[in-house]
This record gives structure tokens, C-alpha cells and sequence, in this order.
């Protein structure tokens, strides 16, 4: 979700790159900052602007019509509810529960097109990217008194973590200040645990860390007293309440076939596998080990031709 010029490692790059690359046809549809270049190369159908007003449905029938009129053969979209819901009105509330229900329906509508106007020859993945948790506490370490405002940098990260950078020679006091907190884990920047995947975007953080011990707390850097969202992510991944959904259906995925959990990263593999891709010989950090058995053999898949929609591998990505 940012530009070019922000990611961390500039080699790595999104799986519509990998296939545009390789002359693999992609449409991207709304999906946040889906318009950046690597290495000169983007999709050949992208939105210039993100936008949540476009309804699930019209993506979709925007999918559909690439597959059927353009031959593309990997379309991705990017919906924002149940998020919204989830940060304003918490995961268990009414709110979020009718945006379930939508996105249900929308899914129907998904493969009844796919059904009948594929020939309901596509492989689909529905996947979310993290999961959501009750806040139950609002900590304001600055409000509360812990720290002084004054002894920190402005480069200040609250949220389900607090991360601050100490002025210099308040480093101890700062440090120690928060550790004063009850129910929370401080850490120097130099030790904070590689599981929560900060180690090659160092910059985003201070040389302070906090992180809740348990769920549902919620860092400010306020100075007053405000009023605490309802739901929010970010918290350890190792968390039930964190852990993001997969699922996935097609010509070329296993029927009635479980598996215990997969890693986010383990997608893009996934999907050059679908789309017969090499992978970029710098996405290392997922795999397809433990998955083998999602896949199944087609015998009778043509070429990628572009000819005949209904005998062409086709990839779908939608992200709730």
C-alpha cells in the first residue's frame, strides 16, 4: 500500500508483476497502489485511484468481462469490508456481522457468473490479510504520565503497538518509564523478535518498542483523553483472533481438501504455480511445502492460447 519508492525491499514484487513479466495478461481492480512501476512494468488493466465506493458487484462484473472480452488470465480485487466494520463497530457487533452477510451474497454472485458465463473454468482464492480483535483497553502512555512528551522524537507509531525514539540522553529514563506499564512487553529496537517482520523496514520503527501481552490493548499518543475504537489488528500473528482466511475452488485446486494454516506469502507461490510462473528468485519467504495436496492434475488443459476461454488457465484473487 505504498509507493515504489517506500518499500522495503525494491526486489520483491507483487504476483500481477511476476505474470505481466512473464506475458501473463492481469487485471488489477482496485486494489490499493496497484498503479506503481517496478522496473518499468505495471498490469495492463490497473486503477490510477483507489476507491471503497465501487461496489463488490461491479468489480466483479469488471473481472468477468476482462476474462470473457480480454482474455486475461489473473484478475485481483481488493474490498474493504469487513474491515471498515470491524474498527468502528468491533468484530462481534451487528455491523460487522451484515457485511458478512453482503460479502456472501456477493461471492454467490461470484460463482453464479463463473458458472455461467466461464463455463466455470477459473480457479478462485478468497483470502483475507489479517484478522481482528475487541479492544478492550486504551493505554495513553504520554496522558497517563509514563513518559514526557517532551524527552521523544516526533517520529511516534501507536496503534496495537507504541514505538517511540528517545531525545538523546533520556533514553534510559524513557525506557524505564515504559516498562512501568503493566501487561505490556518493552523492547530495544535491536532485540524486538524477528517473527513480527519489522527487520527489513527498521526505519518504521523507534528505538523503543511496546507490545501488548495480551490482545485488545490500544496504544495513543494523545495528550487528552479520547474515545477508543471498537476493533482493531495488528497484534501478534501467532494470536487466534489475528489469523486471516484462505479458501479456494477451481479446476485446478482439490476438492473437499483441508489443511492446517498456510502463510500470506504462501499465496504468490500458489498462484505462479496456477499461472505456470517462475517465481522471483526473491520471494523466499513463502513456499509450497505442506501444500501440494490443494493442486490436482488436469489431463485435458489446452494450451494459453487465449483462444477458447473455457480451456484457458484462468486466476482469480479476491481479497476481503
Amino acid at each position: 500500500t505504498r509507493d515504489e519508492g517506500q518499500w522495503a525491499d525494491p526486489k520483491v514484487e507483487p504476483i500481477w508483476i511476476t505474470a505481466t513479466k512473464q506475458n501473463k495478461r492481469s487485471a488489477v481492480i482496485y486494489w490499493p497502489a496497484s498503479h506503481n512501476i517496478f522496473n518499468g512494468v505495471r498490469p495492463i488493466i490497473y486503477n490510477s485511484l483507489y476507491s471503497d465506493a465501487i461496489p463488490m458487484r461491479e468489480k466483479i462484473d469488471n473481472a468477468i468481462t476482462y476474462f470473457r472480452e480480454n482474455f486475461i488470465q489473473l484478475a485481483m480485487l481488493y474490498h474493504y469490508e469487513p474491515d471498515r466494520q470491524g474498527h468502528v463497530y468491533g468484530p462481534d457487533s451487528n455491523e460487522t456481522r451484515e457485511a458478512l452477510f453482503r460479502l456472501d451474497g456477493d461471492i454467490d454472485y461470484l460463482l453464479n457468473k463463473v458458472k455461467s458465463e466461464l463455463n466455470d473454468d477459473l480457479n478462485i482464492i478468497i483470502l483475507s490479510d489479517h484478522g481482528m480483535a475487541n479492544i478492550v483497553q486504551l493505554l495513553q502512555p504520554f496522558r497517563e504520565g509514563y513518559i514526557n512528551r517532551s524527552s521523544v522524537e516526533d517520529n511516534i507509531l501507536d496503534g496495537p503497538i507504541f514505538s517511540v525514539t528517545p531525545r538523546s540522553g533520556e533514553f534510559q529514563q524513557v525506557f524505564n518509564g515504559l516498562r512501568a506499564i503493566p501487561g505490556v512487553t518493552v523492547y530495544k529496537r535491536e532485540e524486538f523478535p524477528e517473527r513480527y517482520h519489522y527487520s527489513k523496514a527498521i526505519y518504521r520503527l523507534g528505538e523503543i518498542i511496546l507490545v501488548p501481552n495480551n490482545e485488545g490493548i490500544y496504544f495513543s499518543q494523545a495528550l487528552t483523553k479520547i474515545p477508543s475504537p471498537k476493533g482493531n489488528h495488528g497484534y501478534d500473528n501467532t494470536l487466534p483472533s489475528m489469523q486471516a482466511i484462505f479458501m479456494a475452488q477451481g479446476p485446478d485446486f482439490s476438492q473437499h481438501f483441508e489443511i492446517n494454516s498456510l502463510k500470506n506469502v504462501d499465496v504468490y507461490h500458489i498462484a505462479c504455480k496456477i499461472l505456470d510462473l517462475k517465481p522471483n528468485p526473491y520471494a523466499t519467504a513463502g513456499s509450497l511445502n505442506n501444500l501440494t495436496g490443494i493442486f490436482r492434475s488436469r489431463t485435458n488443459k489446452c494450451s494459453q492460447s487465449f483462444i477458447n476461454i473455457s480451456c484457458t488457465s484462468f486466476y482469480k484473487l479476491i481479497k476481503l
